[in-house]
């Protein structure tokens, strides 16, 4: 680490791509998938978690939090703190930067919605790039993989995922256009379109080869678990899986509560798709 340090004194700041999205709903794959096809320097896989101890921007894993709302309110940043915000981020991007390329992906799945407002005033180029997934599929897995989400009412559950979701599309980064909207099922179903869209709002330049990317889930069923050797295989029925995992009268609930979110969310993700299609041509590279 101190030779990787090393070789960073002098050069200009990196820039952060921040890969944003519930906890579940695709983040791991998105890096994964810019970390393979655009020049960056490296990926923070979880850098809420990753801040030094005493940073206020240091998260404890979810679990560690007696409710949901202890969890919410840790998420918030008091005023005042971009400065030091900003070092400590970009001290973190240099503990996993290699030489080649200025852009690190930083994924803080939940920590990046709730501070998206704040992020963007750190810093204030840089582009967000946010995965939405099926509400119903998402909040299944909440419910599955983390016992805070498991032991909390679906009520509370709907009530997070809304208002994660919230907090990004009243941000300043949705209202200043810094916000890239994909849909997790497209980008499984669609990877190669998904991916030439990117190159409209991440700013790093096409890797002539895609490389391969190594990365462990901190646990079984959490992370990304379709990777292996450095390929990652997408799994198309994992939302259609999940909400069969529900019983109806909680995927009635849940689509009836969040309906009209996932509709403005496709749409958002449609708009997306439009204003990448007129600043890039399409791509026919592998995904």
């Amino acid at each position: 680490m101190v030779s990787r340090l090393r070789n960073h004194l002098g050069r200009p700041p990196l820039e952060p791509i921040f890969v944003c999205g519930a906890m579940g709903s695709g983040t791991s794959l998105l890096a994964a998938k810019l970390m393979k096809r655009f020049v960056c320097s490296g990926v923070v896989w979880e850098s809420a978690l990753a801040m030094r101890a005493g940073s206020p921007l240091h998260m404890f894993p979810m679990d560690a939090y007696p409710t949901l709302e202890h969890y919410r309110a840790a998420a918030d940043m008091p005023c005042g703190l971009v400065e030091m915000a900003r070092k400590d981020h970009e001290q973190l991007y240099n503990t996993v930067a290699a030489n080649r390329g200025r852009h690190v992906v930083d994924k803080a799945p939940n920590v990046s919605l709730l501070r998206a407002d704040f992020l963007a005033e750190c810093f204030p180029t840089a582009p967000f790039i946010v995965i939405f997934r099926d509400p119903a599929a998402n909040i299944e897995g909440f419910r599955r993989k983390w016992p805070l989400c498991r032991h909390a009412s679906l009520e509370a559950n709907i009530d997070f995922y809304e208002w994660l979701h919230a907090r990004i599309l009243a941000s300043s980064a949705e209202q200043s256009g810094r916000v890239h909207w994909v849909e997790y099922e497209r980008l499984v179903a669609n990877p190669i379109e998904c991916v030439a869209e990117l190159a409209t709002i991440v700013g790093a330049p096409r890797r002539d080869r895609p490389r391969g990317v190594s990365y462990v889930a901190d646990r079984l069923g959490r992370g990304l678990r379709a990777e292996s050797r450095g390929s990652v295989t997408l799994i198309e029925a994992t939302s259609l899986e999940a909400r069969a995992r529900l019983e109806l009268s909680e995927r009635q609930l849940i689509d009836n509560r969040l309906g009209r979110l996932r509709i403005e969310l496709l749409e958002r993700a449609e708009s997306s798709r439009v204003r990448a299609r007129q600043t890039h041509p399409p791509d026919k590279g592998a995904p």
